[in-house]
């Protein structure tokens, strides 16, 4: 008798120098037998030879896995696409530069069975390709936002009121019949670094009084590139998470984006006082943190 029933998601776009650690990660999985799992690796339209990597691995593993390719270019629609194609009663999103500890998805499938929730919020720990650059701040009032992968609420399994990150979560597949998908105006497409699909989805969730638990044993690995550990990427995540910020809570049929008179003169008094502690402030990592607010 199948007691657990799930359908695992990598969207994937132009990293096939990672998918496949990410993909032999998953093969180290440990599920009692009676717990059973597919895997599905969406291509987003890649122009790399993922698709090469992801069907060679398809079709010498043992696991019940499969290739499907979207052209709609967008992770909101590689993560739809996915929905759409899963089988399972919970389905677990990752990305395609991860990697897994062995008892994950046994972790985020337990979790479901425990705690009565609609969402499951898993461990990422970020590894940087060498050593944490000394400007973040991780810490305090002041710390920066996680654009590094992190999410750590500790050590205990607990009802939280904050969304997760694409990089560990599920969600039971009835969840997106009852509130739809992911917007396809917000969230990464191709090169360009939007944001706040899962923000946006997991408010409606809230707002119907649904509830996501963190399971701190469900534990992913993002493996940074060099590239991800540069201030000048830190600064364009900022940007576009302002973007996305805007969009998320007001479009308009032209695609444009209103704010009132009163939320204009209190955005430019914000980006003027950051502007000021930026030039004004001698600790160089709290002058990159007043100027990541002001790119915001």
């Amino acid at each position: 008798m199948i007691r657990m029933n799930a359908s695992v998601i990598i969207c994937t776009y132009n990293r096939s120098h990672s998918l496949l650690n990410t993909l032999e990660s998953l093969e180290k999985i440990a599920m009692p037998e009676n717990w059973v799992w597919e895997l599905i690796i969406v291509d987003n339209d890649s122009s790399d030879d993922t698709k090469m990597v992801a069907e060679t691995f398809v079709s010498g593993t043992n696991l019940n896995a499969r290739y499907v390719f979207e052209e709609r270019q967008g992770l909101s629609s590689a993560r739809n696409r996915g929905i759409k194609e899963a089988t399972g009663d919970i389905v677990a999103f990752s990305d395609d530069d991860m990697t897994f500890d062995s008892h994950w998805l046994f972790e985020i499938l337990s979790a479901f069975e425990k705690c009565p929730c609609i969402c499951v919020a898993g461990k990422i720990i970020p590894r940087w390709p060498e050593e944490k650059p000394t400007w973040l701040i991780h810490e305090g009032p002041s710390q920066m936002p996680a654009f590094d992968g992190r999410f750590d609420l500790g050590d205990q399994i607990l009802e939280i009121d904050k969304h997760p990150f694409g990089g560990n979560m599920a969600y039971k597949k009835s969840a997106f019949s009852k509130y739809g998908l992911f917007r396809t105006d917000l969230g990464r497409t191709g090169n360009h670094l939007m944001a706040n699909e899962e923000t946006e989805f997991c408010d409606r969730l809230f707002a119907a009084g649904e509830k996501i638990v963190y399971s701190p044993r469900a534990v992913v690995y993002h493996h940074l590139e060099d590239g991800q550990t540069t201030k000048a990427y830190w600064l364009k995540r900022m940007f576009n998470h302002g973007r996305s910020a805007i969009r998320m809570k007001d479009q308009s049929k032209s695609g444009l984006h209103r704010l009132s008179v009163f939320s204009l003169l209190k955005q430019s008094y914000r980006i003027l006082e950051n502007v000021f502690r930026w030039l004004l402030t001698f600790d160089h990592r709290m002058r990159f943190f007043h100027k990541l607010r002001m790119y915001r």
